[in-house]
């Protein structure tokens, strides 16, 4: 595995010396911290950037000097924005993603506008992700609903992608408009880029999984400027160029290969901006909580590198995690694998690694949750991509013998998603099992917790933003995304109780949630980095981490779980590891599929 990830690494850098036109915004100028996941990049008519900040709820204005101008829209209007636009004459138009919504707003930052897409064409936006103006009109990416909707100036609807026989997008998150009324589509699931003319036809679609440049892996921003394509290639590290014919221009973008690298090195963007007169670009990159800025010149990226990772950091993982009674599970998105470890041991050990990426029975796509079911000891991955719930028996190696075993994973069932209600598939972003092997799953789209119970999907009609969820013994614990609050239910879905959230955290952004044996509560919250325990009777009892890379200190917490030995496991994301936590104690582990490190071998490694 180490050699994958360092040749990986080495190809990233080498390949692909499509030079170009070099007079491109792609060398690194500066670089703008200090941001809460900046998602959405644009520039304003007079040459200042806007960005928007998911972790904030808002929108931030960078001025010329680099100032940031915040808060520039009333408090409490957005939830978790997107992307974000503006015309020629000021008037900006948001993805308001968590309210399912599009806003205008003018240039002092006043509302004046709102749509959810229902009166104009006929479907309710789900999760939208990106905007884009002009004088041709606006087009919105409508993720959760698998289209990009096209509207006049007027407002009155033009067309939808989904009316368009055969294209069938997955999850576009990245979207623009020319003056021409032509689209530019960023089909991150597909990886690939679309260009649809104005009466709503398929001029042009290029692109597939892979690495190398003139590939994607989860495209997620897209920029048309003066006849060039300009696309953030999310898990490639990078930003690619094009013409319109999708003839690769160029590329920039050197992979962080520590975390918090900058200066060119960029670490899964978001999304793309370039000025109006194409010599400035603003690249968002929400992992890092940054934004650089690039000028004309040479593209930052060596043309060969001989850095290599340093020791024990080879794997990206996602965020997600799941601990059964012996093993523990994590999901690697830029290769499409799951590690497997076993964790009834003082060093959790990396005993296998199943998964093939692409699309049919038993590959995979995007993993958006992992749930290990207690009654039949199966393990269940929910795939967004592929639009499937797979059932995996994964066997794992005596305590005493541990080895590695790559036929560890064996397939057992692959079908597809439910659908809900309204005839649209169920989009999990998170779920687990109760200890009757009821599957709970949240859906993103539709902010709504369902049960799969004997084949039935069951609506529990809640009224909050549910975002993670950890079943125990007779109690679900779900995390609110709104107000932090971790609420308790039955396996019924009746509300219990609710507790937090930490008394200091002024906002909120729940990253996992689990219920320890004891019947305490850990909240892992990816915004700012720390992991909060309650006791059962909802008192705040201890913030047991802080911000940082250091051993004890996460950067963007994903979830969590408790492991064999009674560990709070915690996925620290922006570290690329995982963590083990004790109440009243603290860290006591860093491991992941390099080396690992405890207090005791943290103190032998720093004697003389």
């Amino acid at each position: 595995m180490i050699i994958i990830h360092c040749l990986i690494l080495s190809l990233t850098a080498q390949v692909g010396n499509a030079q170009g036109n070099q007079t491109h915004p792609a060398a690194w100028d500066k670089t703008i911290a200090q941001l809460e996941a900046p998602s959405g990049a644009a520039f304003l008519p007079d040459g200042r950037a806007i960005l928007t900040e998911r972790h904030r709820h808002a929108v931030s204005i960078v001025n010329a000097n680099d100032n940031i101008s915040r808060p520039w829209i009333e408090p409490g209007i957005l939830h978790q924005p997107h992307g974000i636009d503006a015309n020629e004459v000021g008037v900006i138009v948001v993805a308001d993603s968590g309210n399912h919504l599009v806003r205008f707003f003018n240039p002092k930052g006043e509302l004046v506008h709102t749509v959810d897409g229902h009166e104009l064409s006929g479907r309710r936006f789900r999760t939208p992700m990106d905007v884009a103006i002009s004088n041709s009109g606006l087009a919105v990416a409508d993720t959760g609903n698998n289209r990009v909707v096209v509207f006049n100036r007027n407002g009155t609807f033009r067309w939808s992608t989904d009316e368009i026989a055969d294209l069938e997008l997955n999850s576009p998150e990245g979207v623009d408009i020319d003056e021409s009324g032509n689209v530019f589509i960023a089909d991150t699931g597909n990886h690939r880029v679309v260009i649809i003319d104005e009466n709503g036809k398929t001029k042009r679609t290029w692109g597939d999984w892979g690495r190398f440049p003139g590939l994607f892996a989860e495209p997620s921003g897209i920029e048309h400027r003066q006849g060039v394509v300009y696309v953030a290639d999310r898990l490639n590290h990078r930003v690619q160029i094009f013409d319109t014919d999708g003839e690769l221009i160029s590329w920039w973008g050197m992979h962080a290969v520590v975390p918090r690298q900058g200066e060119g090195h960029i670490h899964y963007p978001s999304d793309v901006a370039i000025n109006a007169s194409g010599d400035r670009s603003l690249v968002s990159e929400p992992f890092e909580r940054r934004a650089q800025t690039f000028q004309p010149g040479t593209p930052s990226r060596p043309p060969r590198s001989n850095t290599r990772a340093p020791r024990g950091l080879q794997s990206h993982f996602g965020s997600q995690l799941e601990s059964g009674p012996r093993g523990l599970v994590t999901w690697e998105p830029e290769v499409r694998s799951l590690p497997v470890f076993i964790t009834d041991r003082e060093i959790p050990i990396h005993v296998a690694t199943f998964g093939t990426p692409g699309a049919g029975p038993g590959r995979i796509g995007k993993v958006a949750d992992i749930s290990w079911n207690p009654v039949d000891d199966v393990l269940t991955i929910l795939d967004t991509q592929n639009h499937t719930i797979q059932n995996w028996k994964v066997a794992l190696p005596p305590s005493e013998k541990p080895s590695f075993n790559l036929d560890a994973a064996v397939l057992l069932r692959s079908s597809s998603l439910p659908r809900i209600e309204d005839g649209s598939l169920l989009h999990p972003i998170a779920a687990d099992y109760d200890d009757e092997g009821t599957l709970h799953v949240i859906d993103g789209h539709c902010d709504e917790i369902y049960s799969i119970r004997n084949g039935e999907l069951i609506p529990w009609n809640i009224d909050f933003d549910p975002v993670a969820i950890d079943a125990g013994k007779a109690t679900i614990a779900v995390a609110d995304g709104r107000t932090g609050q971790a609420h308790l239910f039955t396996n019924q879905g009746q509300l219990k109780a609710s507790i937090g959230p930490a008394p200091d955290l002024s906002s909120p952004n729940p990253g996992g949630i689990v219920i320890l044996r004891d019947g305490s509560l850990v909240i892992s919250d990816s915004g700012s980095d720390r992991l909060d325990h309650f006791a059962e009777d909802g008192r705040h009892l201890e913030t047991m981490s802080s911000s940082g890379g250091d051993h004890g200190q996460i950067w963007i917490p994903g979830e969590i779980a408790e492991d064999a030995n009674g560990r709070i496991i915690v996925l620290d994301q922006g570290n690329h590891r995982m963590q083990g936590f004790e109440p009243n104690t603290g860290w006591v582990l860093t491991f992941g599929l390099g080396r690992s490190m405890t207090p005791d071998r943290l103190k032998r490694s720093q004697q003389p």
